[in-house]
């Protein structure tokens, strides 16, 4: 591709420093990451841009604690064995989840600016989740919600890896790798708006995990029909055979009226 090599941090900066919003854009930009890149390098680049981060820490950061390190794997442990926990109930698209959390502002090394963490466990798990932002004024409920939208991301990449051929492009030019990821992009929008479409989302709300394969059949069938409407048009000026009219009954268990 004759680029030179990034790590995958600085793509995601260069991705941050790239995007452009309208002069009139108000509202504020919060940028959802998974803990390999919660790190000083992307937070930098975010607050260069006026953007907040929200994202999951890794066990082994060290916060500063009254002056002395402190684990955070260990110390939100014990956190949530002295402290009284706050619940907030979140709205996610699999359903209502309630969360335990106790949240807090700190220091944490190797990052100059101070973070507000909320330590959060769902429902009646053990797990416990570390999230920090760099938004302090952002409530602990708020963080706990804005990352929920994060998994969405993951099950865009999943379904597209899985059904919509990403990652299976073997081209070595740079214009082509894009083309194919916009291109796989624009399939997962298609075909999540005809699941929203269907019979089924207007029913219910389909969640993030539904699958793009039942979609992918109906567009099929989709293309198929207009295949055939296109091929009876062609012969609407002469009478079409009843081979071609009983074909589609059958194809589509529809009745349709032909001119003769």
């Amino acid at each position: 591709m004759k680029r030179p090599f990034k790590k995958l941090t600085a793509l995601a900066v260069d991705i941050l420093e790239s995007l452009q919003l309208p002069e009139d854009f108000k509202a504020k930009v919060y940028v959802l990451v998974d803990s390999f890149y919660f790190n000083q390098t992307l937070l930098k680049a975010a607050k260069t841009k006026g953007f907040f981060v929200i994202g999951a820490m890794k066990k082994n950061r060290n916060l500063l604690i009254r002056g002395r390190k402190s684990k955070l794997g260990s110390y939100m442990h014990n956190l949530f064995k002295r402290e009284t926990q706050q619940t907030t109930t979140v709205q996610t698209q699999k359903g209502k989840r309630r969360y335990h959390y106790v949240s807090n502002t700190y220091t944490v090394s190797r990052i100059p600016d101070p973070l507000k963490i909320v330590f959060s466990k769902r429902g009646k798990q053990h797990k416990i989740l570390a999230i920090g932002c760099t938004d302090l004024k952002l409530a602990a409920s708020s963080i706990i919600l804005y990352y929920t939208f994060r998994w969405s991301i993951e099950v865009w990449f999943k379904q597209a890896k899985q059904h919509l051929g990403l990652g299976a492009l073997h081209r070595i030019r740079w214009e082509g790798v894009v083309k194919h990821l916009h291109l796989s992009a624009c399939a997962f929008s298609l075909l999540t708006h005809l699941a929203l479409a269907s019979e089924k989302g207007k029913s219910q709300i389909l969640h993030a995990a539904s699958s793009v394969l039942p979609a992918r059949s109906e567009l099929r069938d989709l293309f198929f029909q207009d295949a055939i409407d296109y091929f009876i048009e062609k012969e609407l000026n002469h009478k079409p055979s009843a081979d071609i009219v009983d074909l589609k009954k059958f194809l589509f268990q529809k009745e349709y009226k032909i001119a003769a």
